[in-house]
C-alpha cells in the first residue's frame, strides 16, 4: 500500500519545471501590480500558495487587498479596473466573472489567472476576505508537519478520481480547502478515508474546537449533509456546498478503498 501511495504521489505532485513556470508567472504579475502603486497589496492564495496543488492544475489565484476603510462599490470598481489594466498591459485575454462581487479572470497560455479584490482585515467585510486567512492557516499547519502536503495531494487526487472534487454548483462536492482541512484534522490521507468510511449524514468536524458543544453546531448549520467548521470563522460551514449525493459517493468510495 505504501509503495502504491508513493507512486501516486509522485505522479500528482507538480514537477520542478511546472513550479518554475508558475513562480515566474506569479512574480511577473505581482511586480506589475505593485508597480501600478494603486494602494493595494497583491497576495498569492489558494493551493499554489500552500504548495498543495496537483500536477496540471492551471489556476493561479491572486488577491489584491484594499484598505478596510474604502467602501464596497469603490473596491469593486477599482478591483475591476486594476485587473483589466493588468491583462491589457500583458496583452492577454480576460473576462469578468462573479463571486460575491465581480473579479477579472485572465488567460496566460494554458493558465487561468484570477485577480480578486478583497479587504485587508481580520474583521471580515465580505466572504472573499477569508481566503488570505485560509492560506495563512494551512501554510502554518504545513510548516509544523511537512508530510501534510503529500497527504493533502493524495486526498485531492482520490476525490478527483471518484468524481467528488469541486465545490462549484455543477459538482456540489469537496473544495480544495475542505480537503486540506480534513487532512489537517485527521492527520493523513488514510486516516481521512478511515474516518469517512464510518461517517453518517449531518456529522460535525471542528478542527480547532471552536464549538464546545458539537450538538449546538449541528443545529446551527441546519440541513447540512456534512459540517466542517471553518477555523477562520466559527459561523461558516466549509462543507456547505457538499450535496448528500456527493457525500454518499465519497463515503462509499472510502469503504471500497
Amino acid at each position: 500500500m505504501e509503495r502504491l501511495l508513493k507512486s501516486v504521489l509522485e505522479k500528482v505532485t507538480p514537477t520542478q519545471d511546472e513550479k518554475k513556470v508558475e513562480s515566474e508567472i506569479v512574480e511577473r504579475i505581482t511586480k506589475k501590480l505593485k508597480a501600478k502603486k494603486m494602494g493595494v497589496k497583491p497576495i498569492l492564495v489558494g493551493s499554489l500558495a500552500k504548495d498543495t496543488d496537483l500536477r496540471g492544475d492551471k489556476d493561479i489565484d491572486i488577491f489584491i487587498m484594499f484598505h478596510r476603510d474604502i467602501d464596497r462599490e469603490e473596491l469593486e470598481n477599482k478591483g475591476l479596473d486594476i485587473g483589466k489594466q493588468l491583462f491589457n498591459d500583458l496583452k492577454l485575454g480576460y473576462e469578468i466573472d462573479y463571486a460575491e462581487h465581480p473579479y477579472v479572470r485572465g488567460f496566460y497560455g494554458s493558465y487561468n489567472i484570477e485577480i480578486v479584490p478583497c479587504y485587508e482585515t481580520k474583521e471580515l467585510k465580505s466572504a472573499v476576505d477569508r481566503t488570505p486567512h485560509h492560506t495563512i492557516y494551512v501554510k502554518q499547519k504545513i510548516v509544523s508537519d511537512k508530510q501534510l502536503k503529500g497527504e493533502i495531494r493524495l486526498l485531492k487526487q482520490f476525490m478527483k478520481g471518484v468524481g467528488v472534487y469541486g465545490a462549484e454548483s455543477k459538482i456540489q462536492g469537496f473544495s480544495g480547502y475542505l480537503a486540506e482541512l480534513l487532512v489537517i484534522n485527521y492527520g493523513s490521507f488514510k486516516n481521512v478515508l478511515g474516518a469517512a468510511s464510518t461517517w453518517s449524514f449531518g456529522g460535525v468536524i471542528d478542527p480547532e474546537n471552536l464549538w464546545k458543544d458539537k450538538k449546538l453546531a449541528k443545529y446551527f448549520f441546519t440541513d447540512a449533509s456534512l459540517v466542517v467548521v471553518d477555523p477562520i470563522d466559527e459561523n461558516r460551514n466549509v462543507a456547505s456546498a457538499v450535496s448528500k449525493q456527493k457525500l454518499a459517493e465519497f463515503m462509499v468510495a472510502t469503504r471500497e478503498f
